[in-house]
């Protein structure tokens, strides 16, 4: 399994956790793990994207 794959089984289970913890059920904040999730994908598209022009290599 690809690391891609793997990711987006996880997501799937951490969105069906979500799901469950607002039904009131389970003890795990899985939407904390989804945001966690979402705030490193976004900054690794910004280093990705500044890495592309130059900027984020650290010269």
């Amino acid at each position: 399994m690809t690391a891609k794959w793997a990711f987006l089984c996880w997501i799937a289970i951490q969105v069906f956790g979500g799901w469950r913890q607002v039904s009131g059920f389970g003890h795990v904040s899985h939407i904390a793990h989804l945001g966690g999730a979402s705030v490193g994908l976004v900054a690794w598209f910004w280093w990705r994207f500044l890495a592309g022009r130059g900027e984020g290599n650290g010269k």
